[in-house]
């Protein structure tokens, strides 16, 4: 499973000048497949019974991030790229709940790579103790 480096909120992010209601079906930009930010964001949308229009196939964050801020689209991504004209959409718009995030850093087995199990060591004591979970 790797090392737990930290965990932080997935959040429905959306332009912070948009209107005062979401459109039906809901605009979504996601990252291609496979991709567990948008697995899990159509997956909550179609258990909640929420209709959803995929308008925009990001090839990377800073598109998924344009089409959020322009308005054009609401998008799964993790709370840390908030900024800049992004906010997450309010819980009384009625999004289903979307889980926590986990990064992970997978490395060699231990002995079968000496310098591999050192990077792996200077990553983990570089990631700051209050994201980092226990396991």
């Amino acid at each position: 499973m790797g090392r737990l480096l930290w965990r932080e909120p997935l959040v429905w992010a959306w332009a912070d000048h948009t209107g005062v209601e979401l459109p039906d079906p809901l605009p979504l930009a996601v990252l291609p497949e496979p991709c567990p930010y948008r697995e899990v964001a159509l997956e909550r949308l179609a258990k909640a019974g929420i209709s959803q229009r995929t308008v925009m196939i990001c090839a990377s964050n800073a598109s998924l991030r344009a089409a959020a801020i322009s308005g054009f689209a609401v998008a799964p991504m993790t709370v840390s790229q908030l900024r800049n004209g992004l906010v997450t959409v309010p819980e009384s718009y009625g999004l289903p709940e979307l889980p926590e995030a986990q990064f992970r850093l997978f490395a060699a087995s231990k002995g079968d790579t000496p310098v591999l199990e050192e990077l792996a060591e200077v990553i983990m004591n570089a990631v700051p103790r209050r994201h980092a979970g226990e396991e």
